[in-house]
Parts: C-alpha cells; sequence; structure tokens
C-alpha cells in the first residue's frame, strides 16, 4: 500500500477505534460478500460495493499488486483459497 492509498484509507475512515473488529471496517468499505440466505442454507455473492468507492478501488488494486508482486504473500493466499474454497 502506497502513501495515497494510506491517506485515502485515514481520510475516510477517521478514528479507528470506532470499530470494534476489521470484519466492521471491511464491511464499512463494501468489502464483505453480500447474503442470500434461507434456512440452512447459506449463499455468498460479490463484495456489496456498499461504502466508499474510490478508496475500495484503491485497496483491491493494492490487494491485487501484492498477489502479483509478493511470493510469500502469493503461496499464503494460494493455501488458504485451496483449504477454504468458500472464503476465509
Amino acid at each position: 500500500m502506497g502513501p495515497n492509498t494510506a491517506l485515502a484509507f485515514v481520510t475516510t475512515i477517521g478514528d479507528v477505534a470506532r470499530f470494534q473488529r476489521g470484519k466492521q471496517v471491511a464491511s464499512y468499505l463494501g468489502l464483505i460478500p453480500s447474503e442470500r440466505s434461507s434456512g440452512s442454507k447459506r449463499r455468498l455473492g460479490a463484495i456489496s460495493k456498499q461504502g466508499n468507492v474510490f478508496l475500495r478501488t484503491l485497496l483491491v488494486e493494492a490487494a491485487q499488486s501484492a498477489v502479483r508482486h509478493d511470493e510469500d504473500f502469493k503461496k499464503s493466499i494460494a493455501t488458504t483459497v485451496i483449504t477454504n474454497p468458500r472464503g476465509w
């Protein structure tokens, strides 16, 4: 993540202490998958796309760049996807 992405993150989020968990920050930014569940079936869709479009785009681009250029990170993501194909 570069200085522009970090600045956009701090400017958009503000005081991080208002969030109890990282999942709440991800939800605030629209990075949590939408869910259509019924009974015992849980169906996760695409990211919800709520929140700041610009910051979400910067974060997704930073993650894609990390996966492309950092071999250790790429291996850890591949291991996670293989062991848990439906998500984290």
